[in-house]
């Protein structure tokens, strides 16, 4: 008599509950039957069983927060890119793009698409404004104008660290503009040893003028207009 009573209680609850009930709601559901007996099989296997489906609920629960979580930073991270490349910094956006391709986020594929056009967009944009610089650093260099074909070549390179030739070209106007200033500092020197300052001074401001603000022939330049009382 009890077995059947508590056999219906069981059926009963199995109708009720579904599949999905958890373990509270199944063990309120089964009370009946477990003050005839808590520990009947039929009462311990539906309990379990819904522990266990209720663990497996919590376990996919977390595995989609886990999920969402990863592929929300690889949205923020192709939100990271595009803002580097927005700022106009497109060597540093290219490699940041790559970046991203090769992290493993879920549900990216839209984004990694997108992330592949971006990149063939802005290497050709990099591309074509590192040439203009070039080719004007070239042609300014032609010209001897060796510190503006210096700051352009600068500019290309600071768009393209990675391009060793600019740099190459760069260095070498530098050479050149460093031999023209060695060339009036040494005038000056002389100059000023005669007596001849007012000429000396001329020499300097030119040097000030004409040359890099970083490079040592204006820092001597500069002493030496300092030591006369000239700022510049």
């Amino acid at each position: 008599m009890i077995e059947q009573q508590i056999s219906g209680y069981v059926e009963a609850c199995k109708v009720k509950l579904g599949p999905e009930a958890g373990v509270d709601e199944t063990r309120q559901c089964l009370a009946p039957a477990m003050e005839l007996n808590p520990e009947h099989s039929l009462v311990m296997e539906m309990i379990h069983t819904a522990q266990m489906h209720e663990e497996e609920r919590k376990f996919m629960a977390e595995q989609k927060r886990a999920t969402d979580a990863k592929a929300a930073r690889g949205a923020a991270h192709y939100q990271k890119a595009m803002s580097i490349y927005k700022k106009g910094q497109l060597a540093k956006a290219i490699a940041e793009f790559e970046k991203f391709l090769k992290t493993p986020y879920p549900r990216s594929e839209s984004l990694k698409d997108q992330a592949n056009r971006q990149i063939a967009s802005i290497t050709k944009e990099l591309k074509s404004k590192v040439d203009f610089l070039y080719d004007q650093c070239k042609a300014l260099g032609g010209k001897n104008r060796y510190k503006e074909a210096y700051l352009s070549c600068d500019k290309a390179a600071n768009e393209d660290p990675g391009n060793s030739e600019v740099k190459e070209f760069r260095d070498r106007m530098h050479s050149e503009l460093r031999r023209e200033m060695k060339a009036i500092y040494e005038d000056s020197v002389l100059e000023e040893s005669l007596g001849n300052v007012d000429t000396a001074k001329e020499k300097w401001k030119k040097i000030m003028q004409e040359n890099l603000d970083f490079d040592d022939y204006t820092k001597k330049a500069r002493s030496k207009l300092q030591k006369y009382g000239v700022d510049f």
